[in-house]
């Protein structure tokens, strides 16, 4: 049976510490450009490569649309037209754009992004909607559950005296309608305890 503390928590990103404030876009680039290849696309669907990202973020810093509080929660291929993908011959090139979702004061923004012209094609503000989990989010949301004094009395009363020994592991819960929920960023974290296990997922 899995042993953990569930946390229903609100995530304000100007709660991060410093030290994660001042990090935390280059660990969302490095997040996002973790899965990206190094070389140019072959196929007009390929994942967008580390440089077509660069090219992306670099054309929405120039439009001045971005400031030290933006941040990603995605950045991907902008899919082209069906019917000129299937009118696609190999050796040959569609043009390439790239989309990406940024949260910005607690908006969500959406943008597209002319690879080749490192021009913005669009750049819209997406009412009653929030973004995925964020890098810096994640982090903020085991620094508040981990300092809850409720959370620790619930851990020391299941026998376990050292934190660290556990697992936090944040989501975001999704939104099922309540008023109360309409205008809040939260989160839920779920904490395993893999004492004397390999697979903590499994227990």
């Amino acid at each position: 049976m899995t042993r953990r503390n569930d946390a229903r928590i609100r995530l304000t990103s100007s709660r991060v510490t410093a030290p994660t404030r001042r990090c935390s876009m280059p660990l969302l680039l490095a997040t996002v450009l973790a899965a990206a290849p190094l070389s140019a696309a072959d196929h007009p669907l390929d994942p967008l490569s580390r440089q077509e990202i660069f090219t992306a973020v670099d054309a929405l810093w120039k439009a001045d649309l971005l400031d030290r509080n933006s941040r990603f929660s995605i950045v991907k291929l902008a899919e082209p037209d069906k019917q000129a993908v299937l009118a696609w011959k190999p050796g040959t090139q569609l043009p390439r754009r790239a989309f990406a979702a940024i949260r910005h004061e607690r908006k969500l923004y959406e943008a597209v992004i002319d690879i080749g012209s490192k021009e913005v094609v669009s750049w819209e503000q997406i009412e009653g909607a929030q973004p995925a989990q964020i890098a810096d989010e994640w982090l903020l949301a085991q620094q508040i559950v981990r300092k809850d004094w409720a959370w620790r009395a619930a851990i020391r009363k299941r026998g376990i005296k050292d934190p660290k020994s556990l697992l936090c592991v944040p989501s975001l819960p999704g939104y099922f309608g309540p008023d109360e929920d309409r205008s809040r960023r939260l989160g839920k974290v779920a904490c395993y305890d893999g004492r004397g296990d390999r697979n903590l997922w499994g227990r």
